[in-house]
């Protein structure tokens, strides 16, 4: 069975709404194409004095008895209540469609919980919970993305532009001839985004899918994140793949474009080596001896327990080095990035302080 196929099986048990939805379609169409003509008819009709066409002329006559200013009341009126019957039957068919929709995605829910409890208990033990949970919640929606999100409006648009290409070419031949210029165009953008956004997509839902495994995994040993005061580091990576989700989707809808990345100041000698500079920071702290809580200062213990601070100036000193370097997350793009200033992945690590750095610490102290 194709995914078309199965798209509109769920529709088989809603025959009756289906119905409605299609006359409400056809009845929105048929109301759109007669939008423009009250315009029309107060330039041609009213100011041009053009006559209609029987019988409204007979009509026309009968109510305003030639006058012009009631002829305009009139043809206002008359599109206005064209656009006030068009707005509900738009409302009228949207809440068909929608009530439709979330009809189908909780008998597809239905389906996906059956078709999970029928599966083996290996795989909800080497499964992983939050995953499924995610697959019946958002899932779910496909169908009613398949069917009321893409076969009605396809089809809806397919015979709009078949009416308004029809009374174009009543018009104007060239002019609706020239309008199919047009057509080539959108075929190959729509078949070339249509595999690129496939895969964003793909890329998003897995990414949304992770997103909720963390959220379910915080929830379901919060008793255990509270004893050990591991709140901030949950909520870290939690924030971690949410950010990384909505990059997914932003990559998704805008082709991975972030704009002029954040510009930040750092030492052009660093930038030495073109693929990975690295730029070694120390720093060396001091803090008075009479500020340092020490057993000496508590006098605290006796005799042999009593341990002498050999301090060096009367100080207490600490030395600590660490380095700035770039490295671009792995993707896979299998792209070389060279570090510049404004796309910067520049990242901090604490290193080992090396000979030279202990050296000049040594004599400073000293």
């Amino acid at each position: 069975m194709s995914v078309f196929s199965w798209s509109l099986s769920f529709l088989r048990p809603y025959r009756t709404r289906v119905i409605a939805i299609a006359l409400l379609a056809l009845v929105e169409i048929g109301l759109g194409a007669l939008a423009p003509w009250p315009m029309k008819a107060i330039v041609d009709n009213v100011f041009g004095g053009h006559p209609f066409p029987q019988p409204l002329a007979t009509i026309a006559e009968t109510l305003t008895r030639g006058s012009v200013p009631g002829l305009l009341v009139l043809v206002a009126m008359a599109g206005l209540g064209l656009q006030l019957l068009l707005e509900l039957v738009r409302g009228a068919h949207t809440q068909f469609a929608v009530d439709t929709g979330q009809r189908i995605v909780y008998d597809l829910r239905a389906r996906l919980l059956s078709h999970l409890q029928a599966l083996p208990l290996r795989y909800h033990v080497l499964g992983r919970t939050a995953d499924s949970v995610y697959r019946l919640e958002s899932d779910a929606y496909c169908v009613n993305d398949l069917v009321i999100g893409g076969v009605f409006p396809l089809t809806t648009a397919a015979l709009n532009l078949t009416v308004m290409f029809g009374i174009l070419m009543g018009l104007d031949p060239i002019l609706g001839l020239l309008s199919l210029a047009v057509a080539p165009f959108l075929y190959v953008s729509l078949r070339y985004y249509s595999r690129t956004m496939t895969d964003r997509a793909e890329r998003v839902k897995q990414q949304e899918a992770t997103l909720v495994e963390r959220a379910y995994e915080i929830l379901s040993s919060i008793a255990a994140i509270k004893s050990f005061a591991r709140e901030r580091h949950e909520l870290n990576r939690f924030t971690r793949v949410g950010e990384e989700t909505m990059q997914a989707r932003n990559s998704a809808g805008f082709a991975a474009y972030s704009g002029i990345a954040e510009v930040r100041e750092l030492d052009y000698a660093s930038l030495a080596n073109p693929r990975f500079p690295v730029n070694s920071v120390a720093v060396l702290a001091r803090v008075d001896a009479d500020d340092v809580r020490t057993a000496n200062v508590l006098n605290v213990g006796v005799g042999r327990l009593r341990l002498s601070e050999n301090y060096a100036g009367n100080r207490l000193w600490s030395l600590a080095a660490a380095e700035l370097y770039f490295r671009r997350p792995a993707d896979d793009s299998g792209l070389i990035e060279y570090a510049s200033l404004y796309n910067p992945y520049w990242q901090v690590r604490l290193v080992e302080p090396s000979a030279g750095q202990r050296a000049a610490a040594l004599a400073y102290v000293r």
